[in-house]
């Protein structure tokens, strides 16, 4: 019995919390279009039309296609390079095309932010992605040798051989409003509401008092609350 009136006084003050009937919740129309949370009970209620016309992506290059990936280069790529600001050097005689991504992926850990870029590599390629999203690209300038250009990432005019894809900002219209961001997850535009928007597409999201929340928590104290009773009544 005191363990089941502890209970009920646990729910009662579940229900006597400001907190709980000041909860805000966002619900999404279509969840492969966008997800939402919010964070605040100052969140700007209301319904939305959102219509997400671009998703942000990151800048990709690639280099040609290699005869192999594990097999030094040859003495002709000995040179250098600077990649995101970062100056990486090439031996050649003893460095292949996985030891080239091995350097950039150490060099990235030196980079700002805003210029870090991950190499892979697929098949006999080299793969660069600059980290972040949003509309810039990654900064590559050869030096000794012209390293890129042989590699076939750069052209000897110094722009990339072989995009693979282009870097676009986040573009979502929300209720006629234009909004424009670097990252698909953004938390400032609707106060208290963080969004991360997943496919291009229309979708509407309300955001109101989580009347669900409240009344699974009524249902609960009554559950409680008859239980208590029937041990009391024993």
């Amino acid at each position: 019995v005191d363990a089941a009136l502890s209970d009920l006084n646990t729910k009662v003050d579940s229900l006597n919390s400001y907190k709980t009937w000041q909860q805000i919740t966002a619900k999404v129309a279509d969840s492969n279009i966008m997800s939402a949370l919010t964070t605040s009970a100052s969140a700007d209620q209301g319904k939305y039309d959102i219509v997400v016309n671009r998703l942000a992506t990151a800048h990709r290059v690639a280099s040609d296609a290699q005869t192999s990936k594990s097999d030094p280069l040859g003495a002709g790529f000995t040179g250098d390079f600077t990649l995101g600001g970062q100056l990486i050097t090439v031996d050649g005689t003893t460095d292949s095309l996985e030891d080239i991504r091995d350097k950039i992926n150490t060099a990235a850990i030196s980079m700002a932010d805003e210029d870090k870029v991950k190499a892979t590599i697929i098949d006999t390629t080299l793969v660069l992605e600059r980290v972040n999203t949003g509309d810039t690209d990654i900064s590559a300038v050869d030096g000794t040798n012209n390293v890129l250009e042989q590699l076939g990432v750069l052209t000897g005019a110094g722009a990339f051989k072989n995009e693979k894809q282009t870097s676009e900002d986040l573009s979502v219209t929300i209720n006629g409003v234009d909004v424009t961001r670097s990252d698909n997850s953004v938390d400032d535009v609707i106060e208290g509401v963080n969004m991360t928007f997943e496919d291009e597409g229309s979708t509407t999201m309300t955001v109101d008092t989580d009347y669900d929340s409240i009344t699974s928590l009524i249902e609960d104290f009554v559950d409680t609350y008859n239980s208590a009773m029937e041990l009391i009544e024993k």
